[in-house]
C-alpha cells in the first residue's frame, strides 16, 4: 500500500540495552524466587533465609528502577509511534498494562507497610512477574512477522 509508513526499526543499541534490561531484572527476580522459596533452612528462631537475597533484591530493585526511566523513553518514542500507525496494539498494549502493573506492585512493596496488602502486592508481583515473558516473546513474535497474523 502506498499510504503505509515504512516500517522503522528500532535501533540495534536500543534494543540490545532493552533486552538486558529488562532481562537481568526478570532473572534477578526469577534468582530471588528460587532462592526465597527453595534455599530457606530452618533455624533457631524460625527459617533463615539465603544470605544472598538482600543482595539480589537491591541489584533487582536498583534495575527496576533505571528500567522505568527506559520505558518511560521507548513509551513517549516507540509505543506512541506504532500506536499512532495502528501497529501491534495488541502485543504492545498487553505488554505495557503488564509491565505498568509490575512497576506499581513493585513500588508498593517497597512502600506499604501492612502485612497483608505486602502480601497481595508480593504475590501479584511473583506471578505476573514471571509470566511477563509470555507477553514479551508475544510482542517480539508479532513484530517480526512470526506470528500467525500481525493485528491491527
Amino acid at each position: 500500500d502506498q499510504n503505509e509508513e515504512p516500517r522503522r526499526l528500532m535501533p540495534t543499541t536500543l534494543r540490545f540495552t532493552i533486552y538486558v534490561g529488562f532481562g537481568s531484572v526478570w532473572f534477578s527476580g526469577c534468582v530471588w524466587l528460587v532462592l526465597r522459596y527453595f534455599f530457606e533452612t530452618p533455624a533457631e528462631f524460625g527459617v533463615m533465609r539465603h544470605p544472598w537475597e538482600p543482595t539480589l533484591l537491591w541489584v533487582h530493585g536498583a534495575l527496576s528502577i533505571a528500567i522505568v526511566y527506559l520505558l518511560g523513553w521507548v513509551m513517549a518514542r516507540h509505543s506512541s509511534e506504532a500506536w499512532r500507525q495502528h501497529k501491534r496494539r495488541i502485543s504492545g498494549g498487553l505488554l505495557t498494562f503488564i509491565v505498568t502493573v509490575l512497576s506499581v506492585s513493585g513500588f508498593m512493596l517497597f512502600f506499604v507497610s501492612d502485612d497483608e496488602w505486602q502480601t497481595h502486592c508480593a504475590h501479584v508481583h511473583e506471578v505476573v512477574g514471571l509470566l511477563v515473558t509470555v507477553f514479551a516473546i508475544e510482542h517480539w513474535r508479532v513484530l517480526n512477522g512470526r506470528g500467525a497474523r500481525a493485528p491491527a
